[in-house]
């Protein structure tokens, strides 16, 4: 980029980095993309000056601004956008939040913090520059969840409060629009929960995703028996990152306020919330604009979610399961029961009975015998006797049934050194 901006500057023009990429490069975070503003130079010029080194491309935003990719290069490398101002410090408060707001003089190396970005950095805030500024684009009202859960940030009290106030213009967005930011949201961060949390607390919620808002009620004697709760933790802890899984497990339970029975001697029913959770979701993923295949492959999940997984499950059970569901989705449906099973409170189950179904399929796609079993295990009773010095008897057994769940969770557990040293810590419970 430097004959880039030697040329801007022999033009007369002033050229900084701005926006995320002085964020990211203060958090000591890979830049997602290089934003440069461009001062003292027309946007013509500007246009032209970056065709004579690659490819431009006006990003078609209310403001002019020229996405560039070098010859030869896949892909665009930066977007230079002029500036509009009579100053600096006036087009970086049209920025959505102060730690956006700063930017970088690429000649004399000064930073420019009209807004105190640095301090919400340091305290990890994400603060409007201007009490306008989801008006002047409500766009952002779907971006500063994303953007607060791919940084770790939180969303300061005087944001919130914007947000709220001003949560109806989420009505005026489009998919297009709407779709990207949730795809960032459950894919690039860590915690995705939080991200809806913002969205329920400021009301965008309730006009962004009816269906899931209408979840927030309280149903049953569930450890979490609020709905909505119960969906945003399978979310977080399922274990993939793949979009498919994690909209499944946001959305897996769309079906249980419309299906939910009481009874008075027996626990609660939602007979047939799968199907209808699977309805609901497409209703919703069609409206945002998703994808159609992605769209049918979370709907199946959504409909096969509440599969049998029992431990003496027949082998033509475990073959209609694998039927029903396809080579291609069954690992993605374990992932999603998994979430759902950790957020019912019952680890030991995502732990023990699915990880042994999970086995058994593995297996059986790879034409292995497919019953595991503690035989399978790198240690015996005589190994757990001699290094726990320990007696025959019902704890030797004990012992041998929970390194078993371990290793059907994660097989890469099954080396005799790692099994004795778990047996030690199981021995000690």
């Amino acid at each position: 980029m430097k004959h880039i901006r030697n040329q801007i500057e022999e033009a007369g023009g002033r050229v900084f980095r701005f926006g995320g990429a002085v964020r990211d490069a203060a958090l000591d975070r890979e830049p997602r993309n290089i934003d440069f503003l461009v001062a003292d130079l027309d946007a013509e010029k500007l246009e032209e000056i970056l065709g004579s080194h690659g490819t431009v491309r006006d990003t078609g935003l209310d403001v002019p601004a020229f996405a560039f990719r070098r010859k030869g290069a896949a892909e665009e490398q930066a977007t230079f956008t002029p500036a509009r101002g009579a100053s600096i410090e006036e087009d970086l408060g049209r920025s959505d939040f102060t730690i956006n707001a700063m930017a970088v003089d690429l000649k004399t190396g000064e930073r420019i913090d009209p807004f105190d970005g640095a301090s919400d950095l340091h305290g990890r805030w994400l603060r409007a520059v201007t009490d306008t500024v989801f008006e002047d684009s409500p766009i952002r009202l779907i971006r500063t969840s994303q953007i607060a859960v791919r940084l770790k940030f939180q969303v300061d009290r005087g944001t919130a409060d914007l947000m709220y106030s001003s949560a109806k213009l989420a009505r005026n967005l489009e998919p297009d629009e709407i779709w990207p930011e949730i795809v960032k949201l459950l894919t690039l961060g860590e915690r995705p929960s939080f991200g809806f949390n913002i969205w329920r607390a400021t009301g965008v919620l309730g006009i962004l995703l009816k269906p899931l808002a209408d979840c927030d009620v309280s149903l049953g004697k569930k450890r979490i028996p609020n709905v909505l709760d119960h969906m945003l933790v399978a979310l977080d802890s399922t274990p993939s990152t793949k979009l498919r899984v994690r909209l499944a497990a946001l959305l897996h339970d769309l079906g249980k306020p419309g299906t939910y029975q009481e009874a008075e001697d027996e626990e609660e029913s939602f007979i047939g919330h799968p199907g209808l959770g699977a309805k609901l979701a497409g209703k919703l993923l069609k409206r945002l604009g998703a994808p159609k295949d992605l769209a049918k492959d979370v709907k199946h999940l959504i409909r096969n979610h509440m599969f049998n997984d029992a431990f003496d499950l027949s082998d033509s059970a475990v073959r209609r399961l694998l039927d029903r569901v396809g080579p291609d989705m069954i690992g993605d449906l374990f992932d999603m029961r998994f979430g759902d099973r950790i957020a019912s409170g019952k680890p030991r189950l995502a732990m023990g009975k699915l990880g042994s179904l999970r086995t058994r399929i593995e297996r059986m796609l790879a034409g292995e015998p497919d019953k595991p079993s503690v035989k399978d295990l790198a240690v015996n009773g005589k190994d757990l006797m001699e290094a726990l010095d320990i007696e025959p008897g019902p704890e030797v057994g004990r012992i041998l049934r929970e390194l078993f769940e371990r290793v059907l969770f994660d097989p890469d557990l099954n080396k005799k050194s790692k099994l004795l040293k778990l047996a030690r810590e199981i021995n000690k419970s």
